[in-house]
């Protein structure tokens, strides 16, 4: 029982390694940032060159608690392991949209 037990945590391991290591979210307008959180961890999403975050649009962390808010940067703190889905507004420099 002992053996399948670590079997089964390697195995647990390794798909949670590779979930992390791939589960990476994209935007062209925001530099990549992890899905997949630790309890307490802390977020930078920044926005790529070119674009910034809207001040005047709500910026929502999802289930995280929102600690800055600034045109490039916005951090978020997660109480709870998972994956995440920030709500970001994003703007062109340029304000075209």
């Amino acid at each position: 029982m002992k053996f399948i037990l670590q079997k089964m945590s390697l195995f647990f391991l390794v798909l949670t390694m590779s979930v992390l290591a791939a589960d990476v979210g994209d935007s062209s307008w925001v530099k990549p940032y992890p899905s997949v959180v630790r309890q307490n961890e802390v977020v930078s999403f920044e926005a790529n060159s070119g674009f910034h975050f809207s001040l005047e649009a709500p910026q929502s962390c999802g289930t995280g608690a929102l600690l800055e808010k600034s045109p490039k940067k916005v951090r978020c703190q997660f109480g709870q392991i998972g994956i995440i889905r920030p709500k970001l507004n994003v703007c062109d420099d340029a304000k075209t949209f």
